[in-house]
This record gives C-alpha cells, structure tokens and sequence, in this order.
C-alpha cells in the first residue's frame, strides 16, 4: 500500500487490473422479461443509431441489463457518467447514483460515490429504447482518474466455464405435421425437418397446403450441449407455442407480424427431452423459427445434430394391484335351543268313591 498527502490520490498495489467486462443481458422489450441473448461485453460504449444489438431483437423496444463489479484504481470520490438514448439507471455498491428512466434524446448524467482502491463493487446499469437513436456509453472519473469509458480491465463478471467437451448429438430432425387449416384437425402429409428455419413469405409450405390458413406441429426430443439454463426464441408470422420437457415457455398463439419471442428452462448436457413447437398461419407473410442459447452457447438456429424425430415414450404407470378381497367375518354360530323343561306329569286322578248302594225298599 502506498499513501500520500491528503490532497493527493491513494493507490493500491493490490489492484488486479485483470477484469473481463461485464455480463449483458439483451432483451427484446422494454421491460427486461422477454431475454433473447447474454454474452459478456468488454465495457458499454454503444451506439446503434437507428437498429438494435442483434437481428433477433426489434429496433426501438429493447432494454439491456449490465451487471458484475467495478475495481476503482485510487481511493476517493468517483464521478460515474451516463451518456444514453433513451433511459438509464445505475447502482455502484447497491446504491442508486443515478436515475434517469425516461425517454430522451442522447442525455449526459452522473451520480457521485466514494470508493478503495482495489476493492470491488457490485455494479448493475439498466438500460432502455424506446425510439429513434438508441446509444449507451458508462464513464468515470475522480481527481486522480481522468474521464474515460470504465475500461475492460477494472470490469469484471462471472465467468461460465463451458464443458471441456460439449455434447454434440446426432439427431435427424423434427416429426413435422402439416395441416390445412389452422386447428391442427386437417392433416395433409407428414415428414422430418432437420431445423425449424422457415420463411414461406406470402406462400405456403406444399401445393396441396392452402396459403394464409395452415399450421404445424413439429415434436421429438431436443439434446442440449450444456447443463445450465437455455434461452428459447422464436420468431413467427402468426402464432406460436413452444413446449420444452412438458413446459410451456412460449405462448404467444396470436396473429402478428414476424416477432421474436423467448423462454427459459435450465437442462442437462447430453439429456433428451421432449419438445413441441405449435404455429399457424392465418394471413400474409408467413414464417417460423426456432433458436437456442445460453451462457456457453451462442445463439443459434437449433441444428439438426440436436434434434430428435422419435419423441420420448414415456412408460404406463404400473397398473396398481386390486386390494385383497377382506374375508368375511366368520358367521357367529346361533345360541343353542334351550332344552324345554320337562313337562310335569298330570296329577293322578282320585278315584270317584263307591256309590252307596240304595236301602232296600220297605215292604
């Protein structure tokens, strides 16, 4: 440790100056729920003009969260600065400093806090675009550090540390069922299609399927590389409903141009599950596409290699055994007669007494 003067900065040779960046999170909305990607940015000096970070994510309604920690170089008070079009929040130490959420054209801020150097700190910057011209730049200073955009090396976020040896499968695709309406009730033909990657424009997927009123289910297994929390996308002109390991992480079974919507679900490396995608078309253009990501995973349609036709047969519960029959409880025995009692013989009857013979008539 080295000191100083009061009036001059304080230095630390314990400062790594070995950072990473931070972790972004994109989304395709204003309100930080509908994730499409994470990556790791090496600072936040950004200007997107008149488009969006990626191509799955629409210009104009898209928010980004940047988070990890911040090593200061010198111990004193640090000026943070924004420079954003539209909205920006940001937290050093869990302490809000600046707090600007709010439609505007591009708009300096700044917030002020007191920080060792050497020491780390939570950092978490919220961003938002609303429309036209969309930028985000995060800069410091204090009076022994100039005024720059926060460098790579004083940045750092989680590292994920992928598997030495990914799992690649060898999957031949999705069970697709083509229907000639849009309730899944008409089906045409059926077949395996190796990706979910389709743009029919303002045709259909076969001659013998009308335009404007077909749907399709495609189901089988999905095998992700890595065990650790996917992302999902899906962009669709019109509905779409996606089902991953029996859970419904997309519902989004409305008419609509071409959007792109997203889910979560953590799974296992080398792991089938079951997977179902619903769509339909009602009128338009119409097109229908599935992605992946996650933190080790870039995003990308899902191949061919990771997808299974044969869907997961799960076995029938075992057939529970009937109950034993209770034996009936034994019949108690009825009481025995109870003997009647002797009859008593008949007294003997008395003799009726001799008769006395008349007297003799007097002559």
């Amino acid at each position: 440790m080295q000191m100083f003067d009061d009036d001059v900065a304080t230095t630390s040779n314990s400062v790594d100056n070995t950072g990473n960046g931070l972790k972004a999170e994109y989304y395709n909305n204003k309100d930080f729920t509908d994730l499409i990607l994470t990556r790791t940015d090496a600072i936040v000096d950004f200007d997107w003009g008149s488009g969006s970070p990626d191509d799955a994510i629409a210009v104009d309604t898209f928010s980004v969260r940047w988070t990890g920690q911040i090593e200061p170089l010198f111990s004193e008070t640090y000026t943070f600065e924004t420079s954003s079009d539209d909205g920006v929040r940001l937290w050093v130490n869990n302490e809000l400093i600046i707090d600007q959420f709010g439609e505007q054209a591009t708009t300096t801020h700044s917030g002020t806090i007191t920080l060792e150097a050497g020491q780390r700190y939570d950092i978490r910057l919220d961003y938002y675009e609303n429309y036209g011209g969309a930028n985000a730049e995060l800069r410091w200073s204090s009076a022994s550090q100039p005024l720059e955009v926060i460098p790579q090396s004083q940045l750092y976020s989680p590292v994920v540390i992928p598997p030495e040896s990914p799992t690649d499968g060898n999957g031949d695709g999705l069970t697709a069922e083509y229907y000639n309406n849009r309730n899944f009730t008409n089906l045409v033909f059926e077949r395996t299609d190796a990706t979910v990657d389709f743009n029919w424009d303002d045709g259909s997927p076969d001659p013998s399927i009308q335009k404007n009123t077909f749907s399709i289910r495609w189901t089988g297994q999905v095998e992700p590389r890595y065990s650790e929390t996917y992302t999902f996308s899906t962009s669709s002109d019109d509905g779409v409903r996606l089902w991953v390991n029996d859970e419904l992480i997309i519902d989004k079974f409305v008419e609509q141009a071409a959007t792109v919507h997203s889910g979560t679900i953590t799974l296992e490396a080398g792991q089938r599950y079951d997977i179902r995608l619903d769509y339909y078309e009602k009128y338009g253009g119409a097109s229908a596409e599935l992605w992946w990501s996650s933190d080790s995973q870039t995003m990308e349609i899902i191949p061919q290699s990771q997808l299974y036709s044969t869907a997961v047969i799960k076995p029938e519960p075992p057939v529970e055994p009937e109950p034993p029959v209770e034996p009936e409880p034994p019949v108690e025995p009825e009481p025995p007669v109870e003997p009647e009692p002797p009859v008593e013989p008949e007294p003997p009857v008395e003799p009726e007494p001799p008769v006395e013979p008349e007297p003799p008539v007097e002559p």
